[in-house]
């Protein structure tokens, strides 16, 4: 048996096997050291890139054209990256990120936003090499498409109860502040017993004019929700763009207690009778066809009111419709609160084609005799004409004008609701179709309904809603 080698001559091989592995191991413990740090910075930079893109397509509602909103977006852009790496950061180059930003728009109504940033970042181990720094370079992309978006907003009598219509305007002038003329659409309708649209949407100089028309308005007057709505529906679709973002603000203080539409009105022998006549009662108007026009809760009932709002910059009731269509209407000669002797029944569809029988507000109740009209058969029994019904068909109207709305699958317009006061979560939560509501439709367009508990807290709900807008359309 050969004896072993001597101890003197195994540690020897051992020291030496390790001299000839340190040859390899160093370096690549020094790459592996020197890589952990580079993906720091290079995640780090990447961060602050994602950052500046971010902010720079936020910031293209500044400027009033193209190029003025390009200017805008490089220098928040730059400022955003610069605040989140600024020179030096992580032993980088003293001279700073070498950055560059580019804004380009589309012909699909997108904007985007690139930036590229490039840093020279330092080796420490791999030094041993003569390699004392290398670049790292990142980008950062945020496109933002454009977005049409109409303003739906109360103006009843009861914000001025409340001592917060000045809220209100103030929070409307700020939401239109936050998009971007000469790319967005925006418009403004403004409800109560009337409406219309008092900024018809525009890319242009809409700032200025909401401010207008929002410095005129007067709070005053009932609540034709689903009139308001509506009108901001047809303002999208007159401009027909499916290939933007489609929206509504709707805002309101109140639950819905005015219907327009077009009112049938009694001829002989039409029933029920008016209370108190006792026999088959016609409406003295010399013209007895049906009557477009609004009508309130007040008990009893009014009407007909007129249902275009009148007047730039402000916006207002224009009254008791006085035309001569409507000449000789009990309406007219003896007083709004006589309406009912014009007006047979309630139509089971307004004048913008919402459903009136069934929704939110329940089933309305009905004639307890079944109408016929002169020379005509028997036609079924209709909405009674009461102060209660019209409260009711007034919601209904609301709630399916909403899904109506929704159900455009060219649009694909989005509901957001804002509510204050003495306002029904229930109802704005579907008219929104937030995904607490009741009725909530994944596959339509998910809105999102704010509850404001104070006048104050309306600029911050509409803040919201303006991120939540300019999120999704990044």
């Amino acid at each position: 048996m050969k004896p072993g080698l001597p101890s003197q001559r195994r540690r020897g091989f051992v020291l030496l096997l390790f001299i000839m592995s340190s040859v390899a191991i160093f370096p690549i413990t020094g790459l592996a050291v020197d890589v952990v740090l580079l993906y720091f910075v290079k995640a780090r930079l990447s961060a602050a890139v994602d950052a500046g893109a971010l902010a720079g397509a936020r910031s293209l509602s500044r400027g009033g054209d193209f190029a003025a909103q390009k200017e805008s977006a490089i220098v928040t852009s730059t400022n955003y990256f610069n605040a989140n790496f600024p020179r030096g950061y992580l032993l980088t180059s003293a001279a700073g990120p070498s950055i560059s930003v580019d804004v380009n728009q589309t012909m699909d109504r997108t904007r985007t936003v690139t930036i590229n940033a490039t840093v020279e970042a330092p080796l420490y181990f791999l030094r041993l090499l003569r390699f004392d720094r290398t670049p790292v370079a990142a980008m950062g992309q945020t496109s933002r498409r454009d977005v049409n978006i109409m303003l739906v907003i109360d103006r009843t009598g009861s914000l001025e109860t409340a001592g917060a219509c000045g809220a209100v305007k103030a929070a409307t002038i700020g939401f239109a502040e936050k998009f971007s003329e000469g790319n967005d659409y925006l418009g403004l309708a403004t409800f109560a017993v009337a409406s219309r649209p008092d900024v018809p949407a525009t890319n242009t100089n809409f700032k200025q004019l909401v401010r207008t028309v929002m410095d005129a308005m007067v709070c005053s007057g009932w609540t034709g929700g689903a009139q308001g709505l509506s009108i901001g529906y047809n303002e999208l679709k007159r401009l027909n763009d499916p290939g933007v973002l489609n929206v509504i603000l709707f805002f309101t203080d109140g639950q819905p207690n005015t219907l327009t539409g077009s009112w049938p009105i009694r001829k002989p022998p039409y029933y029920p009778d008016p209370p108190g006549s006792g026999n088959s009662a016609m409406s003295p108007c010399s013209n007895r066809d049906d009557k477009l026009g609004a009508i309130t809760p007040n008990s009893p009932v009014r009407g007909l009111y007129g249902w275009v709002s009148t007047g730039f910059p402000r916006p207002q009731d224009p009254g008791v419709l006085t035309t001569s269509v409507y000449n000789n209407c009990s309406f007219r000669t003896a007083g709004v609160n006589t309406v009912n002797l014009d007006v047979s029944h309630i139509p089971d569809y307004d004048y913008f084609g919402n459903y009136t029988r069934s929704g939110w507000g329940g089933a309305p109740s009905l004639n307890s005799t079944t109408h016929r009209s002169y020379n005509y058969p028997p036609v079924g029994r209709k909405i009674a004409l009461t102060t209660s019904n019209v409260e009711r068909v007034s919601i209904n109207a609301l709630d399916n004008a909403a899904i109506r709305i929704r159900n455009d699958a060219t649009l694909n317009p989005v509901i957001y609701s804002v509510g204050f006061g003495d306002v029904v979560d229930a109802l704005l939560r579907r008219v929104a179709n937030d995904p607490l509501a009741d009725n909530y439709d994944p596959t339509k367009q998910t809105g999102m309904y704010i509850y404001s508990p104070t006048a104050d807290g309306i600029s911050l709900a509409f803040s919201r809603i303006a991120a939540e807008i300019l999120r999704i359309s990044l």
